[in-house]
């Protein structure tokens, strides 16, 4: 006897079900500096959002006054230090590998089997096969690639 497993999707702001095809998905980042003692001090929040047309419409509408004057940076341009300009990624490590390294250690042998996913590993690439079960299972606190 086979299994399917049935995933639903549904909108981050009103948790109803919408269809994949037609979703906007939305990483929000907030990243604060503050001048502190030693020096600036960053701290920071990240949310993959998942929303309807209607929901992105609305956030949208409800951005633009505070995005008007802000020219938008490219989806592939370097992160940098406000400070200094630098480009090297201070920020730590990326959330999404975090997040995709976490589930997958905690995983049973079983699981791993099942899903015919190799040891964790503590270091290095994550193996693609890990990252595409990841997007597929969307673990809670699921972080879109």
């Amino acid at each position: 006897m086979g299994k399917q497993q049935v995933w639903t999707i549904t909108d981050d702001m009103t948790g109803k079900p919408v269809d994949e095809a037609v979703t906007h998905e939305v990483e929000l980042t907030l990243i604060l500096t503050k001048q502190g003692d030693g020096g600036p001090e960053t701290t920071g929040r990240f949310w993959p959002l998942v929303y309807s047309p209607e929901t992105y419409a609305a956030l949208e509408k409800a951005l633009t006054p505070f995005l008007k004057n802000v020219p938008p940076r490219p989806a592939n341009a370097p992160k940098t230090d406000s400070s200094s300009g630098d480009t090297r990624g201070k920020s730590g490590p990326n959330p999404r590998t975090v997040h995709i390294r976490d589930w997958w250690r905690g995983m049973t042998r079983a699981q791993l089997g099942t899903l015919k996913l190799p040891e964790p590993k503590d270091h290095g690439r994550i193996p693609a096969e890990v990252a595409a079960a990841y997007d597929v299972v969307k673990p809670e606190g699921h972080i879109a690639s």
